[in-house]
Order: structure tokens, then sequence, then C-alpha cells
């Protein structure tokens, strides 16, 4: 979700490992979606897939990211549950993002952030669609 963190970051990152010649790995929960990314991995683009229960949901996600040229799989095994993540808890995180007076705060301390988000948009889950 590093796409919370800066706008566009993982279209960037991926264009830096490209540069670097490391393989870039796109998350299911990435800010952005394979499509975007996949031109700028230079093919070293990895793609970590949080198996979703619906088959054709997986079935659809695997092929937008080979298609986006991503080759290689990264699987993630985790829990059956959310866990309870209580730092993102006390600091705020949400996603989308809720506009506080604390964000509106951070925002107008960080305004090259607040600009990359207005030309690319609020981070969100693009690829599996959380809004």
């Amino acid at each position: 979700m590093s796409g919370l963190i800066w706008p566009d970051a993982e279209r960037l990152l991926a264009k830096l490992a490209a540069k670097t010649g490391i393989p870039y790995t796109l998350s299911t929960v990435a800010s952005q979606p394979p499509e975007t990314v996949g031109p700028h991995t230079e093919n070293q683009g990895w793609f970590q897939l949080y198996p979703p229960r619906d088959p054709a949901i997986r079935t659809d996600t695997l092929n937008r990211a080979k298609a986006a040229g991503f080759h290689t799989l990264v699987l993630t095994a985790d829990v059956p549950v959310a866990s309870r993540r209580e730092r993102q808890i006390r600091s705020g995180l949400t996603n989308p993002p809720k506009l506080t007076p604390r964000l509106l705060t951070q925002v107008a301390r960080c305004p090259a952030w607040a600009f990359g988000t207005l030309k690319y948009g609020m981070p969100r889950l693009r690829l599996i669609g959380i809004i």
C-alpha cells in the first residue's frame, strides 16, 4: 500500500527497480493496477497474490497481472481473519483516507503530497475494487 505514502508510488518504485536491475513486486492491495505498473518493470515484474476465495476473481487477477508483464508469482499465505493492526488504528489510518482535521493538518505540511494526490487521485485499492 505504498500509494498511501506517496502518490503514484508503485509506478515510481517499479521504474527505479527496473533502472537498478532488481525485481519489483506489485501487491494485490496496491493502489495502482497491474496494467499501470507493468510497463515500467522492464520484464522484472513480480506479482504478490493475496488469493481471493472466488475462483473467477482469482483467475481474472492472475490473467491481468500476466498480461501486464508480471512473470513471477509471489504467493502470500496468511491467517483467514483480518489482523488487528493497533499502530494503524492509533494513527487513524483508513482506506480510503478520511478527511479529518488531523489529516488536513498533515496535508498542509506536505504540499507536494497534496498536489500529487490531486493529480493521481485519492489512494485506493484499484485492483480489487475497494473504493
